[in-house]
């Protein structure tokens, strides 16, 4: 009998028909790959919900309503998400136990299957499209870029040609024209290649399969230079490292460089240095964490003033999250391929070798930006403000290191710098780095309107949970536990004892520009929020809601109860409480805007987003109002 939850739901999401199940309920008419049916949760005259049996899910794109099987027995029941679990449970017969939580699910749907066969098909083809060297121009370029079939084959360097790929995949295409969409290889309306005449390079998930490729022009004057696989449920470029399955197996003594494009890690290759890996066109970010823990980091990118500040932006990122940064010191303004070209091999393996810690290279950036002499009379201003930039980065760093800048800086600059954690003087330099300097592009857009922003997600809640004592915003310090919590849960567990809280959050809710849209989420979440705003919850409903919320696990009961001891303690004021609230509310509106761009994003809904106006005003307005959001708090 199994006693974990997560794998009794996974069990049953496997072994149930969708189609199946919820026929029981309505009446589902098969229109192509899916099924349509009037929606039971709104007054519906036109079917509006989708039920996808390849993904196992349903979806309302009118309401809003979706997610799996167990969603929809437990809304259309008016019973709870464990109450329905444990029904289906029983009607297949499997063993229900309440003692665990979930899992995040790690399987890959059959559709997401089918595309990374594809895609590795693909793959081989243009590598092989390569290895021909029709073209004067493909030939140029691998001479001119110093390449061999070893490097060919080791980074999946592949070339797209157009005639050859309808030619080879014409007729798999005629019968399957929907999995070659799906895989980002043909534009759904044409049908023609989306990689035409370019250089391919495969992208690999940390697993090693290819989810995607970044496609290079070989025309000089032809824009954009790069374009990327659209992302998808299974290409996430925020969430990839190029070439890091194959560096994670080279790395000696823990250390991994991080560099900008792929020519950088296949220069680093050419000098035995296999341990490279390079950014997707994004800026580092929280869900590269997972790829990026126990290791020691060298930032290698470009020396020009844009590159400076991007490694200063990845090294506070990473010291943050309590990681060891390296930053070679790149004076050359040339990238890795070129100075071994112009300076040779033994100048690059140098750079490498010298790259100073990243609180080293911080101190003399600033110091040169400030225009500050080591024991000459400097000017006390722009050392007050070399201070205020140092510290940003120092104040990650263990006491002992903070001891040792504060010596220095007195003994440079016969001045004593205060480093601590809630240093608020703020710096005049601009740190900021243009989206441009990544420079990818997607070759779609959400229906031609590319408004839908990256958004950063809120810190993960910390299982060893924080004392409100410490105040709001010291909470997202401790937030570095591998262990992610909801913040949105965290909020509905926080106000159930809490009415005059309640009755804010039910305020909140019903301002257009402040409340969350929890309905893109496949889980309990929207559920448990349209309870709540029903109001009056009585003893049991509140009790339901607490164990759907720690699915009966112990330990994760304890987490929650040691916040909501501590909630509204951190002062005598007596609306410490309502300060608690607000910063709580606050996170868990950004992880609510994050799942909704998400969610908005996903190749399947915008097809379906694009065919209801409705729906397409509705998305569009929420989007705006969310990116308003994202700007204040930017401006803050």
């Amino acid at each position: 009998m199994s006693t974990n939850l997560r794998n009794i739901h996974d069990e049953l999401i496997a072994k149930l028909d969708i189609v199946e199940q919820i026929n029981k309920y309505v009446t589902l008419t098969k229109k192509g790959q899916s099924y349509v049916c009037l929606c039971p949760f709104h007054d519906d005259s036109n079917p509006s919900m989708n039920v996808s049996p390849s993904k196992r899910i349903f979806k309302c794109f009118v309401c809003g309503e979706g997610g799996d099987v167990v969603r929809f027995v437990s809304k259309f029941q008016k019973i709870s998400y464990p109450q329905a679990l444990k029904m289906l449970a029983d009607q297949s017969g499997i063993a229900y136990s309440s003692n665990t939580f979930y899992e995040p699910k790690s399987n890959y749907s059959e559709l997401d299957l089918q595309v990374i066969d594809l895609l590795e098909r693909v793959n081989s083809f243009y590598k092989l499209e390569f290895i021909k060297l029709k073209n004067s121009l493909l030939y140029d370029f691998f001479t001119s870029r110093q390449l061999n079939n070893e490097l060919l084959s080791l980074f999946d360097i592949g070339y797209a040609s157009k005639d050859s790929f309808l030619e080879f995949f014409g007729d798999e295409i005629k019968q399957n024209a929907l999995i070659f969409a799906k895989a980002g290889l043909i534009h759904a309306d044409s049908k023609q290649p989306i990689f035409a005449n370019r250089i391919t390079f495969a992208i690999r998930n940390s697993e090693g399969k290819v989810v995607g490729f970044s496609a290079r022009t070989l025309n000089k004057d032809e824009k954009p230079k790069y374009i990327n696989s659209a992302e998808s449920t299974i290409f996430q470029k925020s969430e990839i490292l190029y070439n890091f399955q194959q560096a994670n197996q080279n790395i000696v003594d823990h250390e991994l460089i991080i560099v900008e494009g792929f020519f950088d890690v296949i220069a680093l290759a050419k000098i035995k240095r296999l341990n490279a890996v390079a950014l997707m066109g994004t800026a580092l970010t929280l869900k590269h964490l997972k790829l990026l823990k126990n290791k020691n980091i060298i930032l290698f990118l470009d020396g020009d003033n844009a590159g400076q500040k991007a490694s200063l932006a990845s090294a506070k990122f990473l010291l943050s999250k309590g990681i060891d940064v390296r930053i070679v010191a790149n004076k050359t303004r040339l990238d890795p391929d070129e100075i071994i070209k112009e300076l040779g091999i033994e100048y690059l393996q140098n750079m490498l070798a010298n790259a100073p810690a990243a609180l080293d290279f911080v101190y003399d950036y600033f110091k040169t930006q400030y225009s500050l002499i080591s024991g000459s009379n400097n000017d006390l201003n722009s050392i007050q403000h070399f201070v205020a930039c140092i510290n940003e980065y120092i104040q990650y760093s263990s006491p002992t290191v903070q001891s040792y800048y504060k010596s220095k800086v007195n003994s440079d600059f016969k001045y004593t710098p205060d480093f601590d954690q809630n240093h608020s003087k703020t710096s005049e330099f601009d740190l900021s780095v243009n989206d441009e300097y990544f420079g990818f592009e997607d070759t779609n857009t959400f229906l031609a309107h590319d408004f839908v922003p990256d958004y950063i997600p809120p810190e993960p809640l910390d299982i060893n949970a924080p004392n409100f004592s410490e105040k709001p915003y010291k909470i997202a310090q401790h937030s570095q536990n591998k262990n992610k919590l909801s913040w949105i849960d965290l909020l509905f567990y926080l106000i159930l004892d809490h009415p005059d809280l309640y009755d804010l959050f039910i305020q909140r809710q019903q301002k257009v520009n402040e409340k969350m849209s929890l309905n893109v989420f496949n889980d309990y979440k929207h559920s448990i929020m349209n309870q709540m705003m029903q109001g009056n919850l009585n003893n049991n409903q509140k009790q339901d809601i607490r164990q759907t919320l720690t699915h009966n696990d112990e330990q994760l009961t304890k987490i929650y109860e040691n916040y909501r001891q501590n909630f509204g303690r951190g002062s005598n004021d007596s609306n410490s409480i309502y300060e608690d609230f607000e910063f709580v509310y606050n996170k868990a509106r950004i992880e609510a805007d994050e799942e909704y761009i998400n969610d908005t994003k996903q190749p399947f809904n915008k097809e379906m987003i694009a065919q209801n106006d409705n729906l397409f005003n509705e998305r569009s307005k929420n989007i705006i109002i969310i990116q308003g959001r994202k700007d204040k708090n930017v401006k803050k």
